[in-house]
């Protein structure tokens, strides 16, 4: 049985900065919304609406950052109705229905990671996902799993995938600027990765660093690639993923197949189109 409580507080600046060191588990601050509710505030126009600051039973913030925000910078004092000892695990994901919490915000509040980290966990979780959801492998189009879509289970779903995502995501993290998405590095390395590990790591190593003793060498043409890459906006962004991946995946069987590469390419309309390559 919960045990919450429910006050009407005056607010102050610094009672908010006090608050504002339980926010440990929220997405971001969006700082045109604090801007608004500062004018709002210094105008004289907040009022207590009935919209509560509220805490879970271990003292976090869970919902509340945006308005505590606005009356640190404010300096103007607000009434609102305070909520403790939230706790049931579920009510995080029904709080802001009016603008969903994404998938990254849930997995920040679930697993204890930064936002940061939930963040690229999740964008390249919505890849795994969409790569494993694929019955035949070889009609895969470098989709991602549907956003908006049943945000707390793919929340779940990347956390679910382990240490490995993580290492992953911290691998490729500022890697690949000007060559690549960091989701679609972090998804297939994961990928790679469930083979070997050591070589999905070096694989992406040589990428990165671009020495090579062979012009022939299957990463060096692939970096080639990549840096030549054509990212018109003519392209959707699910079309240019999944030449992307298509190259990467060739790449990765040479590689791992000890495979010299002259030309790179992947033929997915025309004449005889290519079926996407095959995970070696």
């Amino acid at each position: 049985m919960e045990k919450m409580s429910m006050s009407i507080e005056v607010i102050t600046p610094d009672v908010a900065r006090e608050y504002l060191k339980c926010n440990t588990r929220n997405r971001a601050i969006r700082k045109s919304h604090v801007n608004i509710l500062v004018s709002s505030m210094r105008e004289g126009k907040w009022v207590l609406n009935g919209q509560p600051i509220i805490f879970d039973d271990e003292g976090a913030l869970i919902d509340g950052q945006h308005r505590l925000e606005a009356c640190v910078l404010s300096g103007v004092a607000i009434m609102s109705y305070v909520v403790r000892g939230v706790s049931d695990s579920r009510a995080f994901t029904t709080i802001d229905v009016g603008k969903p919490r994404g998938a990254h915000d849930m997995a920040t509040y679930m697993s204890g990671f930064s936002y940061t980290q939930a963040k690229d966990i999740v964008a390249a979780a919505r890849i795994i996902k969409a790569y494993e959801e694929t019955p035949d492998k070889s009609k895969f189009e470098g989709r991602s799993f549907g956003r908006g879509q049943d945000n707390e289970t793919l929340a779940g779903y990347a956390i679910n995938l382990g240490p490995l995502l993580v290492e992953c995501c911290d691998h490729v993290r500022q890697r690949f600027v000007g060559m690549a998405p960091k989701s679609t590095m972090a998804a297939c390395c994961y990928l790679f990765s469930r083979i070997s590990k050591d070589q999905a790591f070096e694989f992406f190593n040589m990428l990165h660093d671009g020495v090579f003793d062979s012009q022939d060498h299957p990463i060096k043409v692939l970096r080639d690639a990549l840096l030549m890459r054509d990212r018109s906006a003519r392209k959707s962004a699910q079309k240019q993923n999944g030449e992307l991946m298509a190259l990467i995946f060739k790449t990765w069987w040479a590689y791992r197949k000890g495979r010299d590469v002259k030309i790179l390419r992947w033929r997915r309309e025309g004449i005889a189109p290519e079926r996407f390559p095959e995970l070696a």
